[in-house]
């Protein structure tokens, strides 16, 4: 009967040594894989490692005699060992075989882990292959179910201003009262919970703390206490700073303060919760899920400003 159509390996019923630990004589095409052979690859490769019989033995959960007679050539490890004789002994199915490695006709870049996967499926015969590729559908369907829910119970939606808030050492942006929003997705779990949108910050005067490009998690409110640092527009002028009661305050001291005058104009937007880090955000590949999740009306997303 055949086995591995594809690999061209076939037995011969009734020769060589049965049992659990040996396998009938096989043949393969282009290839020798006598129990002579293969006792010396093994017997090669463990030395190689500088590994004992009793070690390789250990490792396999057999005895020691086993490992001695493939060594000898009395026989030869059963197929469904093979895999895992070749990874403690760090070699290839295919040269284990002796067999021509075939070449690969999908993305020549393809991951080392993937390849070493496609290598040891084209081994399988037909029946096997059949079994491989129902398990790997099964844990392919849970894992995306799993996946799916996890993104739609941990994915939050705010908007964020593309009106960027000046920390600059100079004059900021002034305002031409049109306030555009665009829609974000961050981890559930690491947003703020009294956050209600993101803003840019731009320029120099709240370094430390903050850095031009940085992006803030904002609490819509007009209850700002001495000491917090919140958005401003004062005299048309969108700004980040630290609340005073007579001016708006760097953390730069560089920076010279913004006082307060006599009829000035002073907006309070919000107030700054903290930065937004990389743990607060999706993988590129995540967002393109998520965003499916949004269209299909399964994401939360926060009220905008």
């Amino acid at each position: 009967m055949k086995i591995g159509a594809d690999t061209g390996i076939q037995t011969q019923e009734g020769t060589g040594v049965t049992g659990s630990v040996s396998s009938p004589v096989v043949r393969v095409k282009g290839s020798k894989l006598s129990a002579q052979r293969v006792g010396r690859l093994i017997r090669e490769a463990r030395m190689a490692r500088h590994m004992s019989q009793e070690a390789l033995s250990a490792d396999m959960h057999m005895s020691k005699n086993v490992v001695a007679n493939w060594e000898r050539g009395v026989c030869r490890p059963d197929f469904d060992l093979i895999p895992y004789l070749c990874d403690l002994l760090d070699i290839s199915i295919y040269d284990f075989m002796g067999m021509e490695k075939p070449a690969l006709e999908a993305d020549p870049h393809l991951p080392q882990d993937e390849e070493n996967l496609l290598e040891d499926y084209r081994v399988l015969d037909t029946h096997h292959r059949r079994l491989v590729s129902d398990m790997l559908h099964t844990y392919a369907v849970s894992y995306t179910a799993d996946y799916i829910e996890g993104l739609r119970n941990g994915t939050v939606g705010l908007y964020e201003t593309e009106m960027a808030y000046a920390a600059g050492m100079g004059e900021g942006d002034i305002m031409d009262g049109e306030n555009k929003m665009q829609l974000g997705f961050y981890r559930n779990g690491r947003v703020p919970h009294n956050a209600s949108f993101i803003a840019s910050v731009t320029g120099t005067s709240m370094e430390p703390t903050f850095y031009s490009g940085d992006r803030v998690f904002v609490e819509k409110t007009q209850a700002i206490d001495v000491g917090d640092i919140g958005l401003f527009i004062l005299n048309g002028e969108a700004l980040i700073k630290e609340y005073h009661r007579d001016g708006l305050y760097s953390h730069n001291k560089k920076a010279k303060p913004k006082k307060f005058h006599d009829g000035d104009s002073v907006y309070i937007i919000g107030k700054v919760i903290r930065k937004v880090t990389p743990e607060d955000c999706f993988s590129a590949e995540e967002l393109k899920d998520i965003w499916k999740l949004y269209r299909e009306g399964a994401i939360c997303v926060k009220a905008s400003v």
